[in-house]
């Protein structure tokens, strides 16, 4: 899996449960000017690998950090990561940390 343009990966952690692995990254991007943050989570199986990769969840590291640390807690599933957003679990998130 290419990581696209990523200038770090600031958090990363795996998580298993019974036949898959779950690994989250939080990269930091820039392209000469400030920070964007994104995400990348690989759900691996035995026989498959999905990705689903979130870009620019927020250019607030506090807010990535805290989105990222959400996600990672309750397990969510590359198919499920388009719903939390488009649903709003989020929503307070960004409107106490971006103006």
């Amino acid at each position: 899996m290419n990581h696209f343009y990523n200038d770090s990966i600031i958090e990363k952690k795996q998580r298993s449960l019974n036949d898959m692995t779950l690994t989250y990254r939080l990269f930091e991007n820039s392209s000469g000017g400030d920070p964007i943050y994104s995400m990348l989570i690989t759900m691996a199986e035995k026989s498959s690998e999905t990705d689903f990769y979130i870009p620019d969840i927020s250019v607030c590291k506090e807010t990535a950090l805290h989105i990222f640390q959400r996600i990672q807690k309750l397990l969510v599933l590359p198919s499920e990561t388009p719903f939390l957003f488009s649903d709003g679990a989020f929503e307070k998130d960004f409107s106490d940390k971006i103006s």
